[in-house]
């Protein structure tokens, strides 16, 4: 039998994904060859240099730093000073709800160190408040120290058809939610999309969280409430996301309010975190409804709660889907705790495998917790879908597929299950099988 011991794959990708090298490294040249931004003092022409929090803050305030101006940061930008600003305030968040950021901030690489924003009463509190139709890239913060009430992110408090591509956070987010919105606290996003006012896509690209989130309800690693109009692509996050109610090592909640056409989706996606809640708390997201996504993404993290608690999803419905995925952590739980899901119901599960350890006191199992629905119609569908019966010797619901031995998984051997090995999966030497876009 294999042990969890023998893993070498998916431990020394961590910081390898979509050309993230470490958190505070290096960042790659994007897909077309071209480098990420301009070096040094040179920037693209009617661009507004950023070298200093001062000139940061003005953004939105100075006639020459509107908001919809497109902005480099030009060198490394040192703001524990902000901690003393505003009667301890800090840094007041760039823009507002009524007048977001619409323009574009290029980090250009650098680092923008300590920002410190106490503003526990306050919604949209960020390093920006609130981006429309803005543009977001490699923008670096390390040790940031925010505090709000919703909407609390460390880059964004809430994102409406933009793009947000090669971002990374370090640091620690609160919301104190004191308000009745609960729109969500979360690692790099507070909120990411809007049934009403974004009619575009919001996209969150190769970016990156090693942070500490607290929250109350859609607490988040990467974002606290990832809502319609919203995909997160290539990402992850590590640290503690701590919460009471929909917490996830991406997203607290991956759903919409209402069916549409463009629910949210979370791909290529992963997560190594330690993540505790009470009730709805999954590796990737909390609480997953109305066709909301997750596909070939994965989660390491160790994943903990009372009620409804999963490796990849807490909770699970209304036709809301999770294909191509993994599970491989420690998940614990009271009631209703799953190697993938802790509760599912009129929901589709595919061609994704557990290897976690799970343990609970009431509905356990190595996929599912427990599968609820009144008749079959409203019953989850599952298919292709295995754990490892040496990790996980029981699973609470028999209708769910019988599990296999570790060695049947592992290796060539994996292929006994029915999983898309020619365009989705690959096997792996003495490994359970890997995602085919995993270094």
């Amino acid at each position: 039998m294999k042990t969890k011991s023998t893993k070498v794959v998916h431990v020394s990708k961590v910081y390898l994904l979509a050309g993230i090298v470490s958190l505070f490294g290096v960042v790659s040249c994007d897909s077309s060859g071209g480098s990420n931004g301009p070096t040094g003092p040179d920037i693209p022409e009617g661009a507004i240099a950023i070298s200093s929090v001062e000139e940061l803050q003005k953004i939105g305030k100075a006639d020459k730093f509107p908001l919809d101006g497109e902005y480099v940061i030009v060198e490394d930008i040192q703001a524990d000073p902000t901690s003393d600003w505003n009667d301890g305030s800090g840094f007041e968040p760039i823009g507002s709800g009524r007048k977001p950021f619409t323009g574009t901030l290029d980090g250009n690489g650098h680092i923008i160190y300590d920002i410190n924003i106490n503003r526990e009463d306050a919604s949209g509190v960020a390093l920006i408040s609130s981006i429309k139709n803005a543009k977001l890239r490699n923008v670096i913060l390390k040790s940031v120290d925010v505090k709000g009430s919703d909407g609390v992110g460390g880059l964004a408090g809430f994102s409406c058809s933009s793009e947000i591509t090669r971002c990374k956070v370090n640091g620690s987010v609160v919301g104190t939610q004191k308000g009745n919105n609960n729109s969500g606290v979360g690692g790099l996003i507070g909120y990411s999309g809007s049934p009403t006012a974004c009619y575009g896509e919001s996209i969150i690209d190769s970016s990156s969280t090693s942070v500490t989130v607290k929250g109350i309800e859609k607490v988040g690693g990467l974002v606290g409430w990832n809502a319609e109009n919203s995909e997160i692509h290539s990402s992850s996050t590590s640290g503690n996301v701590i919460g009471d109610k929909s917490v996830g090592g991406i997203a607290g909640a991956n759903m919409t309010i209402g069916f549409t056409p463009n629910p949210p989706l979370i791909k290529k996606s992963f997560t190594d975190a330690t993540i505790s809640g009470k009730k709805n708390v999954g590796g990737l997201a909390g609480f997953q409804r109305s066709k909301a996504l997750i596909s070939k993404s994965y989660s390491e993290s160790k994943v903990s709660g009372e009620n409804n608690v999963g490796g990849v999803v807490g909770k699970i419905t209304f036709d809301a889907r999770v294909k191509n995925s993994f599970s491989d952590g420690k998940i614990g739980g009271v009631n209703n705790v799953g190697g993938l899901v802790g509760q599912a119901s009129d929901s589709r599960i595919g061609d994704s495998y557990s290897a976690s350890e799970v343990s609970g006191e009431g509905s356990v199992g190595g996929i599912i917790g427990l599968i609820s629905g009144s008749n079959e119609t409203n019953e989850p569908s599952i298919s292709d879908v295995y754990w490892d019966i040496e990790v996980m010797s029981r699973q609470g619901e028999s209708r769910v597929p019988i599990g296999l031995t570790t060695d049947q998984m592992t290796g060539e051997s994996a292929k006994n299950m029915l999983l898309d090995f020619q365009d989705t999966w690959k096997t792996v030497k003495d490994d359970y099988p890997a995602l085919q876009w995993e270094e």
